[in-house]
């Protein structure tokens, strides 16, 4: 029997979306030439603390891939409304994600 994302008893939606390799909500974020590793290093280390996959792409790029809504809003209002805003900018987005603050209100948890 296929899976598919409408009914499957028992089973989270979350891990139905990465069962199913469906577009998870991620940002591509590209840190600014003029600053050193060290100086963004523990941006990567916060945003993974929320529970997203930072993953590496190039020297300077990272992807940060969200698998549930609140991680997804924790890493939105982390990337437009920190200090993390002025040290990248986010190049692209894809599954849901957005590229406007507005669409990041602070999370209860920050």
């Amino acid at each position: 029997m296929a899976k598919d994302t409408q009914t499957i008893a028992g089973t989270a939606p979350d891990t139905l979306l990465m069962e199913n390799n469906l577009d998870l909500p991620s940002f591509t974020v590209e840190f600014l030439e003029h600053l050193s590793p060290q100086d963004w290093q523990q941006w990567l280390i916060q945003l993974g603390n929320t529970g997203a996959s930072v993953e590496p792409q190039s020297e300077r790029v990272y992807a940060v891939v969200c698998s549930r809504p609140q991680q997804l809003a924790h890493v939105g209002w982390l990337l437009f409304h920190s200090h993390l805003r002025n040290l990248c900018r986010v190049v692209s987005t894809s599954g849901g994600a957005e590229a406007r603050a507005s669409a990041y209100p602070k999370p209860p948890s920050v």
